[in-house]
């Protein structure tokens, strides 16, 4: 078990590594705190809130849905963070 929480561990801080500059580029550094915050509380409201209650409804069906909703919030997440052409 700890070789798998240790595996979690790295694949965690590649992720939060290039999250939080990505997330400084987002926002003028005027504007930058209070974007970051507001973003990040909505997202954990809404997605990370109701994903147990959602997961827990989903089960009743299928035992593959809840694995399907959360490669579709994945899906949105990278389609509204990918870098627009200009």
């Amino acid at each position: 078990a700890s070789s798998v929480q240790i595996l979690y561990a790295l694949v965690n801080s590649f992720v939060t590594a290039t999250m939080f500059k990505y997330l400084a580029t987002l926002f003028s550094p005027n504007n930058r705190y209070s974007g970051q915050s507001f973003g990040w509380a909505l997202a954990i409201a809404f997605i990370g809130g109701t994903a147990p209650l959602i997961a827990q409804f989903l089960v009743k069906w299928n035992n593959l849905l809840p694995a399907m909703y959360v490669s579709i919030i994945g899906l949105i997440a990278f389609l509204v963070t990918r870098p627009q052409k200009k």
